[in-house]
């Protein structure tokens, strides 16, 4: 039995398809890790998640499709291990490496290859997966590497994201889709094509001319980590409630807090669980996002503000539809592709330029986002190799002055925060680590 795609449809995700947008999971590996083993267990997972080996199919309409037709086989770097922070320099260069989408796979590989520790970098395009489904596939992979001979189960297809499949799908009336049908007939009017050859001369734009991304990253011990999971219960907040805040914090006492983009943040939302079919443990992208204004007030208690903070993000969750992006459906896939071209300077057109500002995407927009992928029961022992964190995921964004990403596996919370170092110098963002741990560490010791 195979799980190989004839055509599967590009939907909301389709928005994504231009922007330079990959995302980066690495995992941090102790013992042996037989690097020899790593192809052939990817090659046994392509039955276990079908977007992993996929390329994309444009027609002639600029409609998008997944097919796992003529897929080459998976790029798989091997680098000799010299440094605890080499695989950061590898995943500044994935983020920047692009995909041949109509070539595919959609995914890659590097090994930083120790002899007692060793790191597994995977890139993806954003369109195909998200941190959660990443983490998975950390452990499916370690998995497969450790007991070969153990069978892969299949898992079913990830399941569309439509008006049908989601369980709160967002209402348009007539009156706006008639709308949308006049902006899309004036955009066909306007007949500019652009193709994924043109995508190529937008990625070398958008790095060569504003976007340099640095990297940092740092964790809180097992000790640390569950004295944090503990303090929180007794405050009665989230883990995620307490991150946000104590970003906000090191943000309000390092950088100028007069920029009104920095009282915005940004964060990531898992929308597997609100599928009518769930999306489980599936390589796919099933994530969206909310918008909050926060401002950090060092009069009040760590605590209150973070039951400040927590109050206004379910607010906003209650109010924000996590599936808006289903309503990209009834805009030109052609007008989305055309916006980052807009941006970099590569099209002149108002339309484009209109959307853009619609999307918030012409400037600098949050002052940090947070994608936290959350505590992933993932197994820590694999035969003679032991998982001792995950890093990410890792993107890099030019509507964020900083992207942080969270994941908590083997009891231990890591971050990882992209930035343009156009933008931001080293030393600020080393100044805002340390604040935002002194924070923490000062809100978790408070009695």
């Amino acid at each position: 039995m195979n799980n190989l795609i004839e055509k599967r449809g590009v939907l909301g995700e389709r928005v994504m398809l231009m922007i330079p947008f990959n995302v980066v999971m690495t995992a941090k590996i102790s013992g042996t890790f037989d690097h020899t083993m790593l192809r052939p267990a990817l090659n046994k997972l392509k039955v276990r998640h079908s977007l992993l080996s996929v390329r994309l199919l444009i027609d002639e309409d600029n409609t998008a499709w997944y097919t796992s037709e003529n897929v080459p086989d998976f790029t798989v770097e091997i680098i000799e291990r010299d440094s605890d922070v080499q695989w950061q320099n590898i995943v500044k260069r994935e983020l920047k490496s692009d995909f041949d989408l109509t070539r595919g796979p959609l995914i890659r590989f590097a090994v930083v290859q120790g002899v007692k520790q060793s790191e597994l970098v995977v890139c993806c395009h954003h369109m195909i997966s998200d941190g959660i489904s990443l983490t998975w596939l950390i452990q499916d992979i370690l998995t497969c590497i450790a007991y070969p001979e153990k069978e892969v189960e299949i898992l079913p297809e990830p399941p569309l994201i439509n008006s049908e499949t989601v369980q709160s799908p967002p209402r348009i009336n007539a009156a706006a889709r008639g709308v949308m049908k006049l902006i899309n007939n004036s955009w066909r009017k306007k007949n500019i094509q652009l193709t994924l050859e043109d995508r190529k001369s937008l990625y070398n734009r958008f790095w060569e001319e504003k976007n340099i991304c640095g990297i940092t990253s740092f964790e809180l011990s097992c000790k640390e980590t569950a004295a944090l999971v503990l303090k929180t219960r007794e405050e009665g907040v989230t883990v995620n409630s307490a991150l946000w805040t104590a970003f906000l914090a090191a943000q309000d006492a390092v950088q100028d807090s007069g920029e009104l983009f920095r009282s915005r943040s940004g964060m990531a939302v898992s929308t597997r669980d609100k599928m009518v079919l769930k999306a489980g443990k599936a390589l796919g992208f099933f994530a969206s996002s909310l918008k909050a204004t926060l401002k950090y007030d060092s009069k009040k208690t760590f605590w209150d503000m973070t039951r400040k903070f927590q109050k206004i993000i379910k607010k906003e969750m209650k109010r924000t539809n996590p599936f808006q992006m289903i309503l990209t459906e009834l805009i030109d896939p052609g007008l989305f592709d055309s916006l980052y071209f807009e941006k970099y300077k590569l099209i002149n057109n108002n339309l484009s330029r209109k959307f853009l500002q619609k999307m918030a995407w012409d400037s600098i927009n949050f002052g940090y986002a947070i994608t936290n992928v959350g505590a992933v029961p993932v197994d820590s022992s694999y035969g003679e190799m032991k998982l001792d964190s995950v890093y990410g995921p890792v993107i890099y964004s030019d509507v964020n002055e900083k992207t942080i990403g969270v994941v908590t596996v083997s009891e231990k919370i890591t971050f990882t925060v992209s930035y343009n170092e156009n933008h931001l110098s080293k030393e600020t963002i080393g100044s805002l680590k340390e604040k935002f741990i002194y924070f923490l560490k000062k809100g978790i010791s408070e009695s």
